[in-house]
């Protein structure tokens, strides 16, 4: 259950980061910022999906792949450059660096853990730990 919850949530977060990078009638502020935070909530929940693992560590590996992938916008060579000329490349590993991307996929971090955590609570599965255990949140705790 836990992971047919992630899968759903990972499906409407890609849709949903795609639309604010294609749909122009969107609010400014939504075009401006909402496809880095999605993109980072999407790593956080592939995160989850394929290895099981609770939300804190998800946020947290889905934000440290956020950051790398930023930094990795200051190399520049020829090649990858002309790759990123690609629409779907350059939805995977951006264009430019920007530094406050770092703030919106802290953003993205931070839903992407609420949605392991409610994708977790009540769920059979439970919360799922590093070890590959899993067990059944406390009512009430966030973890």
């Amino acid at each position: 259950m836990r992971r047919r919850r992630i899968a759903v949530a990972l499906a409407v977060v890609l849709v949903a980061g795609v639309a604010s990078r294609r749909v122009d009638s969107l609010p400014g502020f939504v075009i401006d910022h909402a496809g880095d935070a999605l993109w980072t909530t999407a790593v956080v929940l592939a995160i989850a999906f394929v290895f099981r693992t609770d939300a804190r560590a998800s946020a947290l590996a889905g934000y440290g792949i956020s950051v790398v992938v930023e930094l990795s916008q200051l190399w520049k060579p020829g090649w990858l450059d002309d790759l990123r000329d690609n629409d779907l490349v350059a939805l995977a590993i951006g264009r430019g660096w920007v530094w406050s991307d770092l703030v919106r996929y802290a953003v993205g971090a931070l839903i992407g853990f609420w949605l392991v955590h409610v994708a977790s609570a009540g769920s059979p599965e439970g919360v799922c730990h590093r070890s590959g255990t899993c067990r059944a949140p406390r009512a009430g705790r966030l973890r």
